[in-house]
């Protein structure tokens, strides 16, 4: 009889347990519902941005330039959204200027950056270094003047 008794007992305790239980389970969902919908909110007041895919670096694909004039751009034509940095530039070796670079997402064209100032005669080497990851370097042989080759 005792362990009749026992087994009653047990069940009597497992059944109040269980209710517990039922309560706490219920109360866990529902705190992680608001927890889900707080992480959506806060992603949504962002814009999105707070979302994005992540990839490496692709330096065949995201690239700086110089132009003959100065003027400095970024483009993104890979498929990864790239991180804001920033980019030093130089100009025959010497750095001229820190340029901002802002995160690109994917595909995007040529940006503007920024103008530095550049030799008169248009003869220069130029190297951009992206704090984060990728460098560009080039050159530009002088400026040509279309108006020497106008035969009269």
């Amino acid at each position: 009889m005792a362990t009749k008794a026992k087994t009653k007992s047990t069940k009597a305790v497992f059944k109040k347990v269980s209710k517990k239980k039922g309560v706490n389970v219920a109360a866990i969902l529902i705190l992680l519902s608001l927890l889900a919908a707080l992480v959506v909110a806060v992603f949504a007041a962002q814009g999105g941005s707070g979302i994005r895919r992540a990839g490496a670096w692709n330096c065949d694909l995201y690239r700086f330039k110089v132009t003959p004039s100065g003027a400095v751009f970024v483009e993104n034509l890979s498929t990864y959204y790239e991180p804001g940095q920033t980019a030093d530039v130089f100009i025959n070796n010497v750095r001229v200027a820190t340029l901002s670079v802002p995160e690109l997402p994917p595909g995007t064209p040529l940006r503007y950056l920024g103008k530095v100032t550049v030799p008169s005669n248009g003869i220069f080497t130029w190297y951009v270094d992206g704090s984060l990851d990728c460098d560009d370097r080039g050159e530009h042989k002088g400026v040509c003047n279309y108006a020497e080759f106008i035969v009269e």
